[in-house]
């Protein structure tokens, strides 16, 4: 009895496992590829096409292309089968282990940012791949994925969070690497033997970096960082322990103060009455000017120059005609005025002039004198 129950035990269980094995992917084939379909989405498993630039399929069997599977171009370079490029569709959201490894006369791939993921060693070996564009949304990038390759630079973008072992190594032409605000670990040899790297730049997001992340045996290899960062210490630790010659900038040191100011305060140019050039100007009035047009008058003798005879200053302070103009510290001597004839003479109580009345009184004595010695002389005649 007990054997019976067994028995129909262990047939049900064969029963009910029988309907999984219809429901696992099944291989199908449809013009250049192979692919599974697991659901309603579909996974290429081979490319058997005659090469060249290549476009992968959004849909295949009326499935949609989801993934590209692993090996699935890998080494395809035999005889004249050559895999030159590669779209890959927007349906695609991950790329397997060795994909396109070995495709050495591959140049070019946009990873869409559709992708999330990228396998293991994805594009290893991969020779002549010179220029990788990698979509906003992958988040993991396996080992050794972009190991082999002639890459000149490299935009991490800021979806991926880590750096895994050789992904970038030995990729000799690489000299331009930018890491993401996303990334917080690089691993062990991440850009190691890359020989034409000679400076990073990373990010305070960076907090774990392995010992050999990076080909410190580059003469003068540089890092650009943040004080006290996980970079700042990885080079620091570098430099001390493997006799490294790493050259460190931080990007927040202060900046070089400015210079002191002198002392001394700089000599200000004096004012000009003018606006402009060095030598004042001098304020002349129009009566201090002689008329050309008027002749002198020729009774009336030219004063003869002098050098030590200079005009006597007048008493009076002269009337400024334009207030706007400062006075001048040091003006030149005026020239004495010809008198016009027309203008009566001025006498000036300084030259004598205001004494005429004594000398006309002087005239009349002497004339009235004379007069009187000639009638006292005629009288004594007679």
């Amino acid at each position: 009895m007990k054997r019976c129950i067994s028995a129909a035990i262990t047939a049900a269980l064969i029963l009910a496992f029988i309907p999984c094995l219809f429901l696992t992917a099944s291989a199908e084939t449809e013009g250049d590829w192979e692919y599974t379909v697991s659901g309603d989405k579909a996974t290429i498993t081979e490319y058997i096409g005659a090469g060249g630039a290549v476009t992968i399929p959004s849909e295949l069997g009326g499935y949609s292309v989801t993934a590209i599977g692993n090996h699935s171009f890998a080494g395809y370079t035999i005889g004249e089968i050559i895999l030159t490029s590669v779209t890959i569709p927007n349906s695609v959201t991950s790329i397997g282990d060795f994909a396109f490894s070995g495709c050495t006369s591959l140049t070019s791939v946009t990873v869409p940012n559709s992708v999330t993921s990228i396998g293991r060693g994805a594009f290893y070996d991969c020779t002549s791949l010179t220029s990788a564009a990698i979509g906003g949304s992958v988040k993991t990038i396996g080992e050794d994925a972009f190991r082999n390759t002639s890459l000149t630079s490299v935009t991490i973008p800021n979806s991926v969070t880590a750096l895994s072992y050789g992904v970038f190594s030995e990729c000799k032409s690489l000299t331009s690497v930018t890491i993401g605000s996303g990334v917080t670990s690089i691993g062990q040899a991440a850009f190691g033997w890359c020989t034409s790297l000679m400076s990073m730049t990373i990010p305070k997001n960076v907090t774990s970096i392995e010992f050999d992340a990076f080909p410190i045996e580059n003469k003068d290899f540089a890092v650009s960082c943040y004080t006290d960062s996980a970079a700042h210490t990885w080079a620091k630790d570098r430099n001390s322990k493997a006799n490294a010659n790493i050259k460190i900038t931080l990007l927040d040191a202060p900046a070089d103060p400015p210079p002191s100011p002198s002392p001394y305060p700089s000599p200000s140019p004096s004012p000009s009455p003018t606006g402009s050039g060095d030598v004042p100007a001098v304020n002349t009035s129009p009566g201090d000017i002689p008329d050309p047009t008027t002749s002198p008058d020729p009774d009336e003798p030219s004063p003869s120059p002098s050098p030590s005879d200079e005009p006597e200053p007048s008493t009076e302070p002269e009337s400024d005609p334009s207030p706007s103009v400062e006075p001048i510290p040091t003006p030149s001597p005026k020239p004495t005025p010809s008198p016009s004839p027309s203008a009566p003479p001025v006498n000036d109580p300084d030259d004598g002039g205001g004494l005429w009345w004594l000398w006309v009184l002087i005239g009349v004595v002497v004339v009235g004198g004379g007069i009187a010695v000639v009638v006292v002389r005629k009288g004594k005649k007679k």
